[in-house]
């Protein structure tokens, strides 16, 4: 796939600027298409020595002795968990300062609630 030309260079000089960094690119990127892609295969061993060296594949510890070093870790993770997935429970799904969700019911018994005190307080108090 051919890019289209660059278009032509600008008159004034701070376009110019700009011009040369994109044509700058351009030229990049067309170098690095022009290459033919060549598939290299994932080997985990020899990735690891190009990232940390020859050095990581032998354990050495302080003492010369022949285990490696154990370190447990900082969390038991069979006993408390930390993945959010695992927690069934959400102990505060809104912020605290905010208003509790209304559901229609609960809105119903809210209004049938204040209906029996006002019914209360004006009928029947007045006769006892």
């Amino acid at each position: 796939m051919k890019q289209p030309p660059p278009p032509p260079e600008p008159s004034k000089k701070k376009q110019r600027n700009k011009w040369k960094i994109w044509k700058e690119k351009r030229q990049e990127y067309d170098d690095f298409m022009s290459k033919p892609y060549t598939y290299r295969p994932f080997s985990p061993d020899a990735y690891h020595q190009e990232l940390f060296g020859p050095a990581h594949l032998d354990p050495y510890t302080s003492d010369d002795t022949k285990a490696v070093e154990h370190r447990p870790l900082k969390r038991d993770t069979s006993t408390n968990p930390s993945a959010p997935s695992t927690s069934l429970t959400i102990k505060r799904p809104r912020p605290a300062d905010s208003f509790p969700y209304l559901t229609p019911y609960l809105l119903i018994l809210i209004l049938l609630k204040l209906v029996s005190f006002f019914f209360f307080f004006f009928f029947l108090l007045p006769f006892m």
